[in-house]
């Protein structure tokens, strides 16, 4: 594929801790190699430690990589604009307390160099869409974890970048959160634009994703369309990502 239709492109990447205190180090990435055409919805599965999070965090730069290689939209990754082409919804993002949504994403938008004259109208706009528009002046303190997750899905849709990482999403939404998701991960892949899910929902990731990719132990199985991992619906996902837990023995079902 012509690496000018590519939003990602990682190569080898391999990412190893050192333990400063142990005489052993960590594997979490194992030589991943991975595309993804732009305007696709590519799912990431596997269980706890697999390495869902370390990948997108190199991805991000967040994590420098013990080997290989990463590109955006054809770049080094160093060279592409945050957070305005790229950007995440990461599982382990903290909001301070004391802060308000709507100074939560006045701070984001201010950072993204949304004009300052819209920003107020897209604050209002995300709100609206994640159902918190009636508490945009409370503090985050006093939110529930449904509620805080929604205003960090309203942080990826006021920059709404090219590409976005989606690391459990998901988590702690009740069933119209997780439409109200659904429904946006549509509108960006209608609007040509690429998305990156992590995810344990083995139903959220049905229902958005173009390819599903099984990563464990730090290996990373080649990307398949749900009828190949399903074989045409005869099993369901779940089923087959437990017949071939291993990435690099993973094969279509027969």
């Amino acid at each position: 594929m012509l690496e000018g239709n590519l939003a990602l492109k990682v190569s080898n990447l391999g990412k190893t801790f050192r333990r400063q205190f142990h005489n052993h180090s960590l594997c979490a990435l194992n030589n991943v190699s991975l595309e993804v055409p732009t305007g696709m919805v590519l799912g990431v599965m596997g269980p706890n430690c697999a390495g869902k999070s370390t990948l997108i965090h190199l991805c991000l730069g967040l994590l420098k990589p013990s080997t290989g290689s990463i590109q955006v939209f054809g770049l080094p990754l160093a060279d592409i604009p945050r957070p305005s082409r790229i950007s995440a919804i990461l599982q382990t993002a903290n909001i301070p307390a004391y802060l308000s949504p709507r100074e939560v994403l006045f701070f984001l938008g201010s950072l993204a160099f949304v004009p300052e004259e819209i920003l107020e109208a897209r604050i209002n706009h995300v709100l609206e869409k994640v159902k918190l528009q009636d508490r945009k002046n409370d503090p985050t303190g006093d939110f529930s974890r449904g509620m805080l997750q929604r205003l960090l899905i309203a942080q990826g849709m006021l920059v709404d970048p090219d590409l976005l990482f989606l690391d459990e999403p998901s988590e702690s939404l009740d069933m119209d959160g997780i439409q109200m998701l659904l429904d946006w991960i549509h509108e960006r892949k209608v609007a040509g634009k690429t998305s990156v899910l992590a995810s344990h929902d083995l139903k959220l990731v049905e229902r958005s994703s173009d390819q599903i990719a099984l990563l464990q132990k730090g290996l990373l199985s080649e990307p398949k369309t749900l009828c190949k991992w399903t074989n045409n619906g005869i099993i369901e996902l779940g089923e087959a990502i437990r017949r071939y837990p291993d990435p690099s023995q993973a094969k279509s079902p027969q």
